[in-house]
Protein backbone atom coordinates (compact mmCIF):
# COMPACT_ATOMS: atom_id res chain seq x y z
CA UNK A 1 0.00 0.00 0.00
CA UNK A 2 1.44 3.64 -1.15
CA UNK A 3 1.42 5.52 2.05
CA UNK A 4 -0.07 9.12 1.25
CA UNK A 5 0.08 11.78 4.39
CA UNK A 6 -3.33 12.86 5.06
CA UNK A 7 -5.46 9.91 3.00
CA UNK A 8 -8.21 8.06 3.94
CA UNK A 9 -6.02 5.57 3.59
CA UNK A 10 -4.20 5.51 6.43
CA UNK A 11 -6.91 7.59 8.58
CA UNK A 12 -5.71 10.86 8.20
CA UNK A 13 -2.89 13.05 9.54
CA UNK A 14 -1.47 10.33 11.74
CA UNK A 15 -3.81 8.01 11.42
CA UNK A 16 -1.33 5.35 12.27
CA UNK A 17 -0.52 6.59 15.44
CA UNK A 18 -3.55 8.03 17.68
CA UNK A 19 -4.68 10.61 14.88
CA UNK A 20 -3.56 14.54 15.07
CA UNK A 21 -3.16 16.21 18.77
CA UNK A 22 -2.89 12.97 20.22
CA UNK A 23 0.64 11.99 22.39
CA UNK A 24 1.79 10.32 19.97
CA UNK A 25 1.24 12.99 17.14
CA UNK A 26 3.19 16.49 17.77
CA UNK A 27 2.84 18.96 14.94
CA UNK A 28 1.18 16.44 12.79
CA UNK A 29 4.03 13.89 12.73
CA UNK A 30 3.87 10.30 14.45
CA UNK A 31 6.52 9.61 16.95
CA UNK A 32 6.06 6.14 18.03
CA UNK A 33 8.99 4.50 17.16
CA UNK A 34 10.33 1.48 17.08
CA UNK A 35 13.24 0.64 19.10
CA UNK A 36 14.66 -2.03 17.23
CA UNK A 37 16.06 -1.90 13.76
CA UNK A 38 16.66 -4.13 11.07
CA UNK A 39 20.07 -5.11 9.78
CA UNK A 40 18.89 -5.83 6.09
CA UNK A 41 16.87 -3.13 4.32
CA UNK A 42 13.03 -3.45 5.28
CA UNK A 43 11.94 -5.04 2.14
CA UNK A 44 14.42 -7.67 2.66
CA UNK A 45 12.65 -8.00 6.33
CA UNK A 46 9.20 -7.90 5.00
CA UNK A 47 9.61 -10.72 2.54
CA UNK A 48 11.89 -12.89 5.16
CA UNK A 49 9.52 -12.83 8.17
CA UNK A 50 6.03 -13.84 7.26
CA UNK A 51 3.93 -11.93 8.83
CA UNK A 52 0.79 -14.61 9.17
CA UNK A 53 3.71 -16.98 11.20
CA UNK A 54 4.32 -15.39 14.58
CA UNK A 55 6.22 -17.94 16.17
CA UNK A 56 8.93 -17.56 13.45
CA UNK A 57 10.38 -14.77 15.14
CA UNK A 58 10.62 -16.52 18.47
CA UNK A 59 13.70 -18.93 16.93
CA UNK A 60 16.33 -16.46 18.64
CA UNK A 61 19.24 -18.81 17.06
CA UNK A 62 17.79 -17.62 13.66
CA UNK A 63 20.04 -15.36 11.63
CA UNK A 64 16.91 -14.24 9.32
CA UNK A 65 15.19 -13.12 12.91
CA UNK A 66 18.43 -11.74 14.22
CA UNK A 67 18.49 -9.50 11.32
CA UNK A 68 14.82 -8.33 11.20
CA UNK A 69 14.69 -7.27 14.75
CA UNK A 70 12.45 -4.25 13.94
CA UNK A 71 9.93 -6.31 11.67
CA UNK A 72 9.70 -9.11 14.35
CA UNK A 73 9.16 -6.70 17.76
CA UNK A 74 7.19 -3.61 15.88
CA UNK A 75 5.69 -4.86 12.71
CA UNK A 76 2.38 -6.19 14.70
CA UNK A 77 2.27 -3.43 17.13
CA UNK A 78 1.81 -1.30 13.62
CA UNK A 79 5.13 0.76 14.60
CA UNK A 80 6.59 0.00 10.96
CA UNK A 81 4.51 0.47 8.41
Amino acid sequence: MLFTPGTPANGGVCGKCGGQGSATCPDGLCNNACRFQNNFDNPTCDSLVPANNPTFCQNTNDQIVAGCQATCNCRAQGLIY
